[in-house]
Order: C-alpha cells, then sequence, then structure tokens
C-alpha cells in the first residue's frame, strides 16, 4: 500500500460565513471582546471557557504546529505535541490536563507533531486522523480502532465531525539543502547547553511516540511533483463596506519572493493577476506583479 504521510486540512467553502467572523474576531470587535472565551489564555480542552456566541471560531496557538480550535461546542486539535521534555520552556499545561476533545487532526508523524495523540484520545475519545505512516504509529500505542482515520489527501476525500467539515490535502515536507541543515546544525551545537543524561534519556521516549520513516520527505515529495501553482501575494477581506476602512497608504507590497520546484532548483513563474471585487465596495483595486515582487493598490 501507497503511504502519503503529509497532510494539511482545509476547511470546506460552507463554512465560508465563519471565516468572516473569525476575521471580526482577530479585529478586536465588540462582540468578540466581551466573550471571556476570546480572552482568557486556557485552553477550552484543558478547562478554559469556550465562546459564548456558537457562531464564533475561538483559535489558541500552543507552539510549534499545535493549535486548538473551539466552535459550536466542539473541539478540534491540529497536532498533539505538548509535553515536550525539560529542556523546553512549559506550556502552562500538560498533555494529562486535556480533557476534552473531538477530533485530532496529525499533519504527519514525527513526533513533533503527534507524540500526544494517542495519549489524549484514550482520555477525551476523539477521533484521530492521519496518513497512512501515522495511523500505522499510533495502531502500536494501544489506541481503539475505531477512533482511526486513514486519509492520503489525494482528493475525494471530505470528513464530517458534528460542525466541522475538513478536506485533507497532500502536502509536502519540508527538505532543506544539506549545507544548510549542516551549517544551522553547527550553530546549534555551538549555542545550546548539552542534554544531560536524563533529558537525553527523556528526549527518547517522546521521540519513540511519532515516526522517522524517511517515507515522510520522500514519498510526499514524489506524489507533488505534478504541483504547477504558487500565490505570489493575496489581500482577502471581510465586513470592509467602506475603503476607507482600508490602510491609509493605500496598498500591500510582497517583496522577496522566491519560488522553488521540488527539488530545490529556482524557477520564474509567470503570475497572472487577478481582482475579484464582485462582493466588495469599489475601490479601484489593481495589481502590479513582477518577478519578485507583487503590490495590490487601493484607494482608501
Amino acid at each position: 500500500m501507497t503511504t502519503h504521510p503529509v497532510i494539511s486540512y482545509r476547511r470546506r467553502r460552507e463554512l465560508e460565513p465563519l471565516g468572516i467572523f473569525v476575521a471580526i474576531a482577530l479585529l478586536g470587535m465588540p462582540v468578540a471582546a466581551q466573550d471571556r472565551g476570546c480572552e482568557v489564555p486556557s485552553l477550552v480542552s484543558t478547562g478554559g471557557p469556550a465562546p459564548r456566541n456558537p457562531h464564533t471560531l475561538a483559535i489558541r496557538w500552543t507552539g510549534y504546529s499545535n493549535f486548538e480550535l473551539a466552535y459550536g461546542g466542539q473541539i478540534m486539535l491540529l497536532d498533539a505535541y505538548f509535553d515536550r521534555g525539560s529542556m523546553f520552556a512549559p506550556l502552562g499545561f500538560k498533555a494529562d490536563d486535556v480533557k476534552k476533545a473531538d477530533v485530532i487532526l496529525i499533519g504527519h508523524g514525527h513526533h513533533d507533531h503527534m507524540s500526544d495523540a494517542a495519549s489524549v484520545a484514550i482520555r477525551t475519545g476523539a477521533v484521530v486522523v492521519g496518513a497512512p505512516l501515522t495511523v500505522a504509529k499510533l495502531q502500536t500505542q494501544n489506541l481503539d480502532a475505531k477512533q482511526i482515520r486513514t486519509v492520503t489527501g489525494k482528493g475525494d476525500e471530505v470528513l464530517k465531525f458534528g460542525k466541522f467539515e475538513v478536506q485533507p490535502i497532500l502536502g509536502r515536507h519540508g527538505q532543506p539543502p544539506a549545507n544548510v541543515t549542516k551549517a544551522f546544525n553547527q550553530a546549534l551545537q555551538s549555542t545550546a547547553t548539552p542534554l544531560t543524561p536524563e533529558q537525553t534519556a527523556e528526549e527518547a521516549v517522546i521521540r519513540s511516540r511519532g515516526t522517522s520513516d524517511p517515507r515522510i520527505v520522500a514519498e510526499s515529495l514524489h506524489n507533488l511533483t505534478r504541483a504547477n501553482w504558487w500565490f505570489g501575494g493575496a489581500m482577502e477581506t471581510y465586513g470592509v463596506n467602506t475603503c476607507n476602512q482600508f490602510p491609509a497608504n493605500g496598498s500591500i507590497t510582497f517583496d522577496h519572493i522566491n519560488v522553488y520546484d521540488v527539488n530545490f532548483q529556482q524557477v520564474t513563474p509567470t503570475w497572472t493577476e487577478i481582482v475579484d471585487d464582485s462582493n466588495a465596495p469599489d475601490c479601484s483595486y489593481a495589481v502590479n506583479a513582477t518577478t519578485k515582487k507583487t503590490v495590490i493598490t487601493f484607494t482608501p
């Protein structure tokens, strides 16, 4: 069976109104500012307050690629890497403190994405979604098979968890050039405090709860060789009714754009300039794209 290990996830378009409210909440509009579920720096999954408004999505980041999404009385975790060892600063909670979760989406099977997924799922009853290599590791960790979903991210996969609808998308795991990795490791070793024997043993246990299978990188690269589009810059707005709500300088610039293929060879794409203002006020939008720079202009 072919494995496709690196998976990302996106919300379906049916939840587009939710995206509008997220934008409002992040801008600190009064409706969000009055809700403790949007202000308290505690996870809902560890006992913190949930948003009062069932249409409010509360997003909390806990480092690395770990996020908690609380919406409509449900909790979705993106990755589960909480107990990172004594060499890391404390998060303010431990994996054992996570008492509530409905679903856990795992990006890929490295330990810094999934090391606490099984224990959290066993305690909460959450469903864990991952690629085949991730699932293979989960199956060795005493997790009920009914709580495991395998996805490939190659299309035609739509998962529904209550009010969440998720489509997995096959993604590419990073693979920096060897000279970059070597230089980084040398710099890290020259400045970091060496691990104690206890910390080394601690890290080994944490790493054992993930997989270092080389296919996590190799097969994701193999399956992405047909990718043929990039975004050089984008402006997406919600809740804008008049042009003076835009920044006064009248433009947004994306500079130093560099595009590389799967072999880390730099390429020069031909950019297509698209303006869709069908649902926005007429603010004279325009896009000017060059090889390395994209400028989006508007009249405030």
